[in-house]
């Protein structure tokens, strides 16, 4: 079987660039008309003109996944455009520096807004779709999470590994919630990514997160993408509540995470004096 999304219609968060992007130019190649949406609108701009100019059904939208209004009126603006909502990719997120801290540093408002864009907002996404979905007989919804959904964060701190590891609550909670009204709810777990982070990163930070994985290369935002494509496509109808792991073989383990974790709240305490 062939993944096809003739006739679907897809909404993907944070598809300025990175896996976001990647995710909104698989599902638009697959035949979805496809709603593009991020914070930052010049670069989704960029993204969604060059998906027009190759012919893909795309437009685009500026928009902050925290706003539940927000979402709601996009939600409307894509259903009185297209027909409906079939598909969800909840990809926006990422890290809070100021929320990158031990614990007894960080300032509680910087864990706030870190909840509020990794969790807050799939779920304001998630309470958009699902009317929509029912009224269509049924839907996909993906949520990017990471490896932090599964363990700790050795860089993005406690608010990013508790808001990570929420992602996968919340998809097996929506996924029980949401079966009756045959809408699949599911999340991908991406190890490090081969994107624009890594590539402003010095040579040797890059060859030690390659050496840290087994099959030695970097995750691409393709490979993301078509991750997603797989768990919103029918050959994974009989999938909900659960999660795949796009790592490289990273969760198998990493002898070198507790050493890099602990070095680095030392550093920063002793920083603070």
């Amino acid at each position: 079987m062939a993944i096809s999304f003739d006739n679907k219609i897809a909404i993907v968060t944070g598809a300025g660039g990175g896996i976001g992007a990647a995710t909104a130019r698989r599902l638009a190649g697959l035949g979805a008309k496809v709603a593009l949406t991020d914070i930052n609108m010049e670069a989704l701009e960029a993204v969604t003109k060059s998906m027009t100019d190759e012919g893909l059904e795309v437009f685009c939208s500026r928009l902050d996944v925290t706003d539940y209004d927000a979402f709601l009126a996009l939600v409307d603006a894509v259903v009185t455009r297209w027909g409906g909502v079939d598909i969800l990719a909840n990809v926006a997120g990422g890290g809070v520096a100021a929320a990158s801290q031990p614990i007894e540093l960080m300032e509680v408002d910087a864990w706030r807004r870190n909840l509020e864009l990794n969790l807050s907002g799939p779920l304001c996404g998630m309470k958009a779709v699902i009317g929509p979905m029912r009224a269509r007989g049924g839907g996909a919804i993906v949520t990017v999470g990471s490896l932090a959904s599964i363990r700790m964060s050795t860089h993005g701190g406690a608010a990013y590994t508790a808001a990570k590891s929420g992602i996968l609550g919340l998809t097996r909670h929506a996924g029980f919630e949401f079966a009756r009204d045959n809408v699949r709810v599911t999340a991908v777990l991406p190890g490090i990514v081969d994107g624009e982070l890594m590539k402003k990163s010095p040579p040797e930070a890059t060859n030690q997160a390659r050496s840290s994985i087994p099959l030695g290369e970097m995750t691409t935002n393709e490979q993301i993408a078509d991750a997603i494509a797989f768990l919103a496509s029918d050959m994974a109808a009989g999938i909900t509540g659960e999660y795949l792991v796009v790592d490289g073989g990273m969760q198998i383990g990493s002898p070198t995470s507790s050493k890099i974790y602990f070095e680095a709240r030392e550093r920063r305490l002793a920083e603070q004096g």
